[in-house]
């Protein structure tokens, strides 16, 4: 049963009376649940757009001189 059943079943009306309850009653192994991760401030989500802008930047420089490596050993090998 989901906690929404169980709210709707019972008549509980706060989503924590439920939290308590199983953390108080339950089985369920609250130690190693994995904690919610805190939503990011819009300047920390610039911050990392900003930083994969750069990485993506800085591969594409080095794929274009890769290929204008490979465009010249080609002009080489045909004129030979």
């Amino acid at each position: 049963m989901t906690k929404s059943q169980a709210k709707l079943k019972y008549g509980i009306q706060e989503d924590s009376t439920g939290t308590n309850w199983l953390q108080k009653y339950g089985n369920f192994d609250w130690g190693n649940q994995v904690p919610k991760t805190m939503s990011k401030t819009p300047e920390q989500k610039t911050l990392e757009l900003e930083a994969k802008v750069n990485l993506l930047e800085g591969q594409k420089v080095r794929a274009e001189h890769i290929a204008e490596r490979a465009d010249k050993k080609v002009i080489i090998f045909v004129e030979c």
